[in-house]
């Protein structure tokens, strides 16, 4: 069993589910559909790739932290700005392989093949690397539609 596994089950559109909750949030209050945005952690983390790289109502920015991708993403797809946030020691999301994680039934995507994944199915360019306290900086830019994507490792 994955760790969304009863959705799968009940054949769960989850990408539908989000874009009703994106419409009707925007029906209760006052949302500039310029500035909406995703924040998705761990299993959230997963969900926010899959809209990503499925029709999805339109969205400013995706922030994803200790996620990974598990669906194919097609290649052409134009991504909103991402920021992508990992720990280094994160036993669940390994950084450069995956980490077979017993009680989800699974062993998610590692961080460096999620991003090759999306930036390559997002014409991305122009890598850029820095070290700051604490923290490694890895930032992509000129992906179609002009988004961006940055990662930050703590």
């Amino acid at each position: 069993m994955s760790c969304w596994g009863g959705a799968q089950r009940q054949d769960v559109d989850d990408v539908a589910f989000v874009n009703a909750v994106l419409d009707d949030a925007g029906r209760r209050a006052h949302v500039d559909i310029s500035r909406r945005a995703l924040l998705g952690y761990s299993g959230g983390g997963m969900l926010a790739y899959r809209v990503m790289c499925s029709p999805h109502r339109p969205l400013a920015l995706v922030v994803e932290v200790s996620g990974s991708l598990e669906v194919p993403c097609p290649t052409g797809v134009q991504l909103p700005d991402l920021l992508s946030i990992h720990g280094e020691l994160d036993g669940t999301v390994g950084l450069t392989k995956a980490i077979r994680v017993t009680h989800l039934g699974m062993a998610p995507m590692s961080v460096a093949d999620t991003l090759s994944t999306v930036t390559t199915a997002a014409g991305c360019r122009g890598r850029t690397t820095a070290d700051g306290e604490g923290v490694r900086l890895v930032g992509w830019t000129g992906c179609r539609g002009g988004s961006t994507i940055d990662v930050q490792v703590v």
